[in-house]
């Protein structure tokens, strides 16, 4: 887990008026600029999450007479690819200029407690915002995005909902916490008209209210003589624990196979890789002699 992920974690499990030094560092990270990565439509964001609204200085609510054409596009795009989740406080969600940058700002009313969001006009992003009541009665904040890079296939936003959302949930176990964001992901889905967002919301919350064991992974195919972004996403809810390798093919079936070393854990619901390789004859025979237990999940062996 690197930096920016402890900042979002610390910053999660606390009450809304949170310490002037995680509102200073949490800032910092939202007016960072993003993080490219190379990984496209699956950049992941539990993105920015910022309290206390004075920190952000003076912002101006884009109008129609300041943003015409530009302001009624960004409403429309948002009324779309955003749902927010109340869940007990009523929620506003505004389009909001700051140092030349335009913002989505989504404010939970009588929490006084806002996310904001950059809009990029080369990526189409979806954004789940979600409140919910954690076991110990505090408010907590997730929002959940994935972006889709200029040119990108809307069902590619299927698989990376399913995948990125659920790492970010995964870890509220707690009855009470479980029904609630549940819900909110099924309201969610309720909600779009954009059928892979609505498929990848209901598959997690079919995932998330049955425990599964997801293995999700994605990188940039150029790097490997690919087009697009490889994807691979496995159910390993009844594979025994311990090391084992995967063989997977990618949602794409025109992309190579995938090999990987993996941890299964009893007590996580999602499983990192610890080493890949794209598949070939040689490395195929070297996982055979590894000692480790071998699962194929290729479509065709």
């Amino acid at each position: 887990m690197n930096g920016e992920d402890e900042i979002i974690r610390e910053a999660l499990k606390l009450e809304i008026n949170a310490s002037d030094e995680i509102n200073r560092r949490i800032l910092q990270s939202a007016e960072a600029e993003p993080r490219k990565a190379g990984y496209g439509f699956l950049r992941i964001a539990v993105t920015v999450m910022v309290f206390l609204l004075i920190f952000m200085g003076t912002a101006t609510v884009v109008n129609a007479a300041t943003g015409g054409k530009l302001f009624k596009a960004l409403r429309e795009k948002i009324a779309r690819w955003t749902y927010v989740f109340e869940n007990g406080s009523k929620a506003a969600v505004e389009i909001v200029e700051k140092d030349n940058k335009t913002w989505e700002k989504i404010t939970y009313i009588e929490d006084d407690a806002a996310f904001w969001i950059p809009i990029s006009e080369d990526e189409t992003t979806y954004i789940l915002a979600l409140r919910f009541i954690d076991h110990y009665g505090r408010r907590c904040y997730m929002p959940l995005s994935v972006s889709l890079s200029e040119g990108e296939p809307e069902e590619n936003m299927y698989y990376a909902i399913r995948g990125w959302f659920y790492s970010s949930i995964a870890q509220f176990q707690e009855p009470e916490e479980k029904e609630q964001i549940l819900r909110g992901l099924r309201n969610a889905a309720e909600n779009t008209d954009v059928a892979a967002v609505r498929d990848g919301l209901l598959d997690l919350a079919a995932d998330y209210e049955n425990n599964r064991r997801i293995f999700f992974y994605t990188c940039p195919g150029e790097y490997f003589g690919e087009e697009g972004s490889i994807v691979c996403i496995a159910d390993l809810t009844d594979f025994p624990t311990g090391n084992a390798v995967l063989i997977v093919d990618p949602v794409d079936e025109k992309q190579k196979s995938q090999i990987f070393t993996v941890w299964i854990d009893e007590k996580n619901r999602t499983t990192d890789w610890n080493s890949w390789v794209t598949f070939s004859e040689e490395a195929y025979r070297n996982v055979l002699e590894s000692g480790m237990p071998v699962y194929d999940l290729r479509r065709t062996k």
